[in-house]
């Protein structure tokens, strides 16, 4: 006799689980970090970097210079003072997490592998939104507190400081902000402060290092922004390769460069978002959830009134990432008192610098002035 649908068995957690695991597909992070510029330029410019274990990510970096350097003549004696060249940054480990659940009635609702499937895809397509936008969040800037930043906690955080560390609070509108990046403090070392240029400010002064000017014309713009893109290019180690602005700041070096404007061609392989070339290997690409850091104000804050632009080194900055929680699915699990069963997404890692004078931040652009 032939198998009715109604009595076939089937284990619908492993089934919940293969859908889930086929949503994802065999690199998760293809699907959580695409849709936000900055997601998808850590991925495309390979700053993606797995660290397995630890109490806390290791980031070796050279803090100095070699002292025995210098010319000689025939007996002269070299120097030979050892030299300790290096030191190691180490940067806490963070733990972000999404997850997705079905009900007892909803699986009852949807019986049948192909009902299932339906229901988890739409489940799983939410899941994957909203953990795109809290991580694009967090490392553009979501917590700030008397203009300085840091990393906020999450709604059912036990502690303090759970999310990742966010972009400005390293590249900070004050390169001396006493705030420690990998335990290192800006204010305690020259050698690991960035570039910044305020763009509104009344007292003009240039630092090699930072910069102050009150732009008032689309070509006063072009020009300190040009000149942070200089001071974060000087030593080795290269120049900036990506500016991440917002909509309005994008919007005022469009205008700037509206007679010599051109859009890059991007391939599939590279980030899919419309960009200015800036520079030669240095597009601009424009990020809804950008801060105004000159005001100390998270993106959808009312009091939002001030540009931000970011001036990114991909070669000096990591996501570094536990490769067993590189937001890897949990199978379904069902817990004793509830008719429900769900499976998480985890992340373990941080976002790591290993050089900060490679970066720069211009802040305080006010599009509302430039012509």
């Amino acid at each position: 006799m032939a198998v009715t649908p109604s009595s076939r068995t089937i284990s619908y957690d492993a089934v919940l689980s293969s859908c889930l695991d086929a949503f994802l597909g065999t690199d998760p992070v293809d699907n959580i970090f695409k849709d936000h510029v900055l997601l998808e330029i850590l991925k495309s410019k390979g700053c993606m970097e797995a660290q397995s274990g630890g109490e806390r990510i290791r980031q070796p970096i050279n803090n100095g210079d070699n002292s025995t350097v210098g010319s000689y003549t025939s007996y002269d004696v070299v120097d030979t003072t050892p030299q300790n060249e290096f030191t190691t940054l180490w940067y806490d480990w963070r733990q972000l997490a999404a997850s997705v659940s079905i009900s007892g009635l909803e699986e009852m609702q949807n019986r049948g592998e192909a009902a299932i499937f339906n229901l988890l895809k739409g489940k799983t397509n939410v899941c994957l939104q909203s953990l795109r936008e809290e991580l694009n969040y967090q490392l553009l800037g979501k917590t700030v507190a008397s203009g300085v930043w840091s990393a906020g906690a999450g709604k059912m955080a036990s502690a303090s400081g759970t999310d990742l560390d966010p972009i400005p609070m390293a590249l900070s509108r004050d390169p001396t902000q006493s705030v420690a990046v990998g335990n290192i403090n800006k204010n305690t070392y020259s050698y690991w402060r960035a570039r910044a240029g305020d763009l509104d400010s009344d007292a003009t002064g240039d630092h090699n290092s930072t910069f102050a000017n009150d732009v008032t014309t689309y070509a006063e713009l072009i020009n300190y922004l040009n000149r942070l893109y200089y001071y974060c290019s000087r030593g080795g180690g290269g120049r900036p390769d990506v500016i991440i602005c917002s909509q309005a700041g994008f919007v005022g070096v469009e205008a700037a460069l509206r007679t010599q404007v051109r859009y890059t061609q991007q391939s599939d392989a590279q980030v899919a978002f419309d960009n200015l070339i800036f520079k030669q290997g240095c597009p601009m690409y424009w990020d809804e959830m950008m801060p105004d850091i000159s005001n100390g104000y998270v993106h959808d804050s009312a009091s939002y009134a001030k540009e931000t632009f970011y001036f990114l080194n991909s070669k000096w900055m990591k996501l570094v990432y536990d490769p067993q929680h590189n937001f890897t699915p949990t199978p379904f699990v069902k817990p004793e008192n509830q008719d429900a069963k769900t499976a998480l997404l985890l992340f373990y890692g941080n976002l790591c610098w290993t050089q900060l004078r490679k970066h720069g931040v211009a802040y305080g652009y006010d599009p509302s002035v430039a012509a």
